[in-house]
Formats: C-alpha cells, structure tokens, sequence
C-alpha cells in the first residue's frame, strides 16, 4: 500500500509540474487560468502543488492548456 502512495504522490507531483509549464508558456497567471477553466484559484494552485483535485476540475484546467 506504501508504495501505491509513493507512486500517486509522484504522478500528481509531475502532473502538477507539466500543468504549471504549460501554463507559463500560454503566458497566463494561475488566476487567468482559473477563470478560464471555471476553477478556483485554490483548485489551480493544489494541481499545479501537486497535491491534486478532482477529475472534474483536472479536465477543465487541461481543457484550457491543451484545447
């Protein structure tokens, strides 16, 4: 089970990485993105942490990067 976690913080932790990169070269600020993608500030900030969200919230901020 530890290694489960292990794994999951990882993911979560580059998938936070490419978020925030794919933000910088769309030239938007983690405001800017959350209001496009309908999200709080909060909810951006947590994903890009690495620290995740919900599925839902995951699709609309990568709806807005990645089209």
């Amino acid at each position: 089970m530890m290694a489960e976690s292990n794994f999951t913080d990882c993911l979560a932790k580059r998938i936070g990485r490419e978020l925030r990169t794919a933000r910088e070269d769309s030239k938007l600020s983690q405001d800017a993105l959350a209001y496009l993608a309908g999200v709080s500030l909060r909810s951006v900030q947590r994903l890009e942490g690495g620290q995740g969200a919900n599925l839902s919230t995951f699709l609309k901020v990568r709806a807005v990067l990645f089209g």
